[in-house]
């Protein structure tokens, strides 16, 4: 079963805050760039959907979410540790 699948069974296909940890709202909120529940998925748009006439066009299957996994997961590394640069910056200023 992909994510897709698992939303849509389970969550008739809506992803909300109120499903997510503080941390992956956090995160997915600035990933997707959110403002006013309007969203750009940068990655999936320039990686899976390359070449094809709009987003909606990609297939929703293992081989897809294989390519784009780990691309969202480093993208989750990079913000974590910018997150954790920062607070250890602010930390450091207050002394």
């Amino acid at each position: 079963m992909t994510g897709a699948q698992f939303f849509r069974k389970n969550w008739d296909g809506v992803l909300t805050s109120n499903e997510l940890s503080d941390e992956a709202d956090d995160f997915a909120r600035e990933y997707l760039n959110i403002h006013n529940d309007i969203y750009t998925a940068t990655d999936f748009a320039e990686i899976l959907a390359a070449g094809l006439p709009t987003v909606y066009h990609v297939e929703d299957t293992i081989e897809n979410y294989r390519i784009i996994e780990p691309v969202i997961s480093e993208r989750y590394r990079d913000w974590k540790r910018q997150k954790t640069d920062i607070t250890k910056a602010v930390a450091a200023a207050a002394y």
